[in-house]
This record gives C-alpha cells, structure tokens and sequence, in this order.
C-alpha cells in the first residue's frame, strides 16, 4: 500500500476502523488479531508521523517473506 503520510495521518484520525477495513480486503487478512494489531499500531505511528514536514512523505507498508516494513519516500520533484 502506498499513501502519502499526511493522507495516512487523516485516516488514521478520522475513520480508522474504515481504514482498516480497506486495509484487510487489501490483503486478505481478517483476524481479529490483525485488526487489533492494525489499530494500535496505527494510532501510535500516525502521532510520530503527524508533523507538517513530513504530510507529503510517501510511505509504503510492506509485508513480504515474513518480513513487516515501513518505506518512507520524499521526492523533491514533486512526482
């Protein structure tokens, strides 16, 4: 999933169970444990993020092999 952070932030303020749910028919996963993980998770990173220096940040959540990542992309030329 790609998101802008300040996009991220918003959703994550203003409706994160929708998010959520966008999230897990994204993905296919639908515990119970997912989503409890999502939501605690989320809040906690979007008040680390939710600083206007960084709204137009690209991050991209990665999953793969086992591996859980968090990319973080700025581009200067505004592409």
């Amino acid at each position: 999933m790609l998101i802008t952070v300040g996009k991220f932030c918003q959703k994550v303020s203003t409706d994160l169970n929708r998010f959520v749910d966008e999230l897990q028919e994204k993905t296919g996963r639908h515990t119970e444990q997912e989503r409890n993980a999502w939501q605690d998770s989320f809040k906690k990173l979007s008040v680390v993020l939710a600083k206007p220096a960084l709204a137009d940040f690209h991050m991209h959540l990665v999953n793969n092999w086992g591996f859980k990542f968090l990319l973080l992309n700025w581009n200067q030329n505004g592409y």
